[in-house]
Order: C-alpha cells, then sequence, then structure tokens
C-alpha cells in the first residue's frame, strides 16, 4: 500500500496539514496584496461607482458613495472571516489542541494579519491605516472562527442511533 511502512501513517496526515497551511498562508499573502495602493478607495470607486449608478441608478451620490463604503467594509470583513475560518481548519489537522486553544491561536494569527495590513496601509500614500479597520478585520476573524469551530464541531458529532428521537408508533406528525 502506498503510504504505508515506517513512519507512513503520519505521512497523509502531515500532507494535509501542509496544505491547510499554505491555504492560509495564501490567502493571507492575498489580504496583504489586496492593501496596497491599487485598491484604494480612489481605485475602488473607479469600478465601483459605474456599477453602482449601473445598477441603482435613481440613488443620489451620497448614497452611492455610503453603499461604496459599506461595500469595502464588508470586504474586511469577509476576508478576515474567510482568514479565521482557514487558520481554524489548519490547525484542527496539526495537532490535538482543544478548541479553546485552536480558536485562539486563529486569534491570534488573525490579528497579526490584521496589524501587518493596517501597518502596511498606514505607510502607503493613497490608504490610511486604522485601529477601527483593525478590530473590523478581528471582528471578521472571531465570526470565522466561530463558524469553523462550530461546523466542525456539527461534523464531528456523533450520528444517532435510529429511532432516536422518533415517537413510538407514530410518525412524529398531526
Amino acid at each position: 500500500m502506498a503510504g504505508m511502512g515506517a513512519g507512513g501513517a503520519t505521512r497523509q496526515p502531515r500532507a494535509v496539514a501542509w496544505r491547510a497551511w499554505l491555504a492560509v498562508a495564501l490567502w493571507a499573502g492575498l489580504i496583504l496584496r489586496l492593501s496596497g495602493d491599487d485598491l484604494s478607495a480612489a481605485s475602488t470607486s473607479r469600478l465601483l461607482g459605474p456599477l453602482l449608478r449601473w445598477i441603482f441608478p435613481e440613488l443620489d451620490a451620497q448614497t452611492l458613495q455610503t453603499i461604496h463604503f459599506i461595500v469595502r467594509k464588508a470586504a474586511h470583513f469577509l476576508e478576515y472571516a474567510v482568514l479565521g475560518a482557514l487558520a481554524i481548519w489548519a490547525l484542527r489537522r496539526s495537532g490535538t489542541w482543544s478548541a479553546g486553544r485552536r480558536a485562539g491561536l486563529a486569534l491570534a494569527l488573525v490579528a497579526a494579519v490584521a496589524a501587518l495590513d493596517e501597518g502596511h496601509q498606514s505607510r502607503s500614500t493613497r490608504r490610511t491605516g486604522s485601529p477601527w479597520d483593525a478590530g473590523l478585520d478581528g471582528a471578521g476573524g472571531v465570526a470565522g472562527i466561530a463558524l469553523a469551530t462550530a461546523l466542525g464541531r456539527r461534523r464531528a458529532a456523533p450520528a444517532r442511533p435510529p429511532g432516536v428521537g422518533v415517537i413510538a408508533g407514530g410518525r412524529g406528525g398531526a
């Protein structure tokens, strides 16, 4: 059998863990790449502005600017939610830590990337680093961590034996 032999039993889980960490690294790299000048508010407004005007032609400029702002902040939240979920996924495959320890480690990783991201933006000529954005990033990370942890628990829960929770002799209906 492939992968068996001296130490072969651990090769498969290590490969899975490495792939999981690669996904974390690639996603963190994407986040840091997106924090450059190319995706400043002025740049994205040139893309989103015409799209929003096409979808909502009746909206005034202030409302369109508000929608643009919300879309940008939602992107921050979602980027970090994915990062938090990927970190939980990688940590689950890398060790036997408790769920609480995994969540803490994942949150530390999210906070480190958020600090790098906002630090990078604060040195940019077209962007601004903000502690509020770092907080939003962290909130997204917490949401991703919570969701991935809940899904992981649900997946790990044992299946119910047949008949458990069913009313005897009935169909559970009216």
